[in-house]
Formats: structure tokens, C-alpha cells, sequence
């Protein structure tokens, strides 16, 4: 019986005092017993939108889900460049199962979303965008731009409703 190689436990890292000024960090349990984890509670657009009660909690699980979808769909950016040709198309044996149906379930949600709802939800919640950002960008008004955001994700959360997939 061969032996079992000894897990090296590494010391828990903390944040910066910089980093603490500038997010807020919270210290949340987690499933195994006695252990915790932190969590940056405003990193990311859709959290400020949360914490500041600008949308609803269930607007914001609309929101993560989408994101979720978006990221399993291996439409993320690499930050490194590859040298492999440029594929037109998928093949079935370029990708996972899981990866084929998130990308058609993510462009089931585009479709049966209007053009600039479906602009304003990619902007904020997948690359990370102010509402405020998206309006000008798009050359829509600036005040409105969370009255966008609001509606869009009401929209968001009728398509997760009558989605079956």
C-alpha cells in the first residue's frame, strides 16, 4: 500500500491595507467545518448596483446566472496569445458537451432579448461597465442609464423563467 503524499497547508494570505481601503471584504463559513473564506462584497459593477439597492437580489441571481452561462460557454477573453490558426466554426471535438449547450443556451437568451437590453446586460455584468458608461458609449442618457440596466435585468429574469432548455 502505497502512502499518501503530505498535503503542504500554506499559510492564509491576506489583503493588503490598500486593498481593504478600496473594497470591502467580508469573512463568510464555508461547507467544511471550522473553515472560512473571504469574499470581496464590491468588486465588481453588479455588486455596488446590489449593496446600493439600485436592482434586487433576484435581479442580481438573473445576473450571476447569465454570467455563469457566458463563462461556461468559453467565451472569456485569454490574456495570452495563441499561436494556434483561427477557427471559423466550433466542432463538436473542439468542445465539451457542457460548453455546447451554454453556448446555445446563451444565444437562446440574445435572441429572445431585445438588441439594446441584451447591450446593457453585456456591458455591465459581463465586461464589467458601468450603466453609466454603457450611456454614453452608446450615446443614450446618463441619468437613465441605471433605469436601463433595471429593466433589462426584469427582462432577464422573464426569459429565465420561460426558459426551457
Amino acid at each position: 500500500m502505497k502512502k499518501k503524499k503530505p498535503i503542504n497547508k500554506t499559510e492564509k494570505v491576506l489583503p493588503t491595507p490598500e486593498f481593504l481601503d478600496k473594497f470591502d471584504v467580508i469573512e463568510e463559513d464555508t461547507e467544511r467545518a471550522g473553515q472560512k473564506r473571504m469574499r470581496v462584497t464590491n468588486q465588481r459593477w453588479l455588486d455596488i448596483y446590489l449593496k446600493k439597492d439600485v436592482i434586487t437580489y433576484e435581479h442580481f441571481m438573473a445576473a450571476s446566472r447569465l454570467y455563469s452561462i457566458w463563462s461556461a460557454a468559453g467565451f472569456r477573453q485569454s490574456v495570452t496569445i495563441k499561436y494556434d490558426p483561427l477557427l471559423v466554426g466550433y466542432s463538436s471535438s473542439d468542445m465539451s458537451e457542457r460548453q455546447s449547450a451554454c453556448i446555445a443556451d446563451y444565444n437562446k437568451i440574445a435572441d429572445k432579448m431585445g438588441k439594446i437590453t441584451f447591450s446593457i446586460l453585456r456591458a455591465v455584468v459581463i465586461e464589467n461597465y458601468s450603466a453609466s458608461d454603457w450611456a454614453r458609449y452608446n450615446k443614450r442618457a446618463k441619468k437613465a442609464a441605471p433605469e436601463f440596466f433595471r429593466i433589462a435585468l426584469d427582462e432577464l429574469v422573464d426569459v429565465f423563467k420561460n426558459f426551457k432548455s
